[in-house]
């Protein structure tokens, strides 16, 4: 992205540039050949776009996840790091009680006593809470997860133009 000189600046499209502004500075770029109905419809970006839909149903479930940490344990890389656990455990295909129950080992439990466990061993624990987890109220209501991949969508620049950016 170039920055705009001179005294005029635009914001919008001319032909195949595309001209915004962000932070209060003025840029222009070419507008991208690859559009929100490509992204979301070609085999090309299939796996981005299952990446997508997995990074969908992880975000609010680690987001209720992370709403019952203390106060001192929050943080921005916390959740980020937490959604990223909860995204991969997802792929692996663990549904949202073991989810919840890894949960609860690596970062209730094991905070309280002042340990730490890689996600593999606390899955497959025979030191379960169960007591907990029923005493845990359900944190999302889906019947079954949904698929996980997205019908089209289509996105909208900053600019306005309608290539992804």
């Amino acid at each position: 992205m170039a920055r705009q000189v001179g005294p005029l600046k635009i914001v919008g499209r001319i032909e195949n540039f595309c001209c915004y502004k962000m932070q209060g500075e003025y840029y222009i770029r070419m507008e991208s050949s690859l559009t929100g109905r490509r992204f979301w419809t070609s085999k090309a970006f299939e796996g981005s776009g299952k990446s997508c839909g997995l990074l969908a149903l992880a975000s609010p479930l680690a987001s209720k996840l992370y709403s019952t940490l203390p106060k001192e344990r929050k943080g921005r890389s916390v959740f980020q790091k937490l959604t990223g656990k909860v995204k991969l455990l997802l792929k692996e295909g663990y549904d949202e009680e073991k989810i919840r129950h890894w949960f609860l080992k690596n970062y209730i439990n094991d905070h309280r006593e002042g340990k730490r466990r890689s996600t593999r061993e606390s899955l497959h624990s025979k030191n379960d809470s169960t007591h907990v987890l029923k005493t845990m109220p359900r944190l999302i209501a889906y019947p079954s997860l949904p698929s996980l991949t997205r019908q089209k969508k289509h996105t909208i620049g900053r600019c306005g133009c309608s290539s992804v950016p």
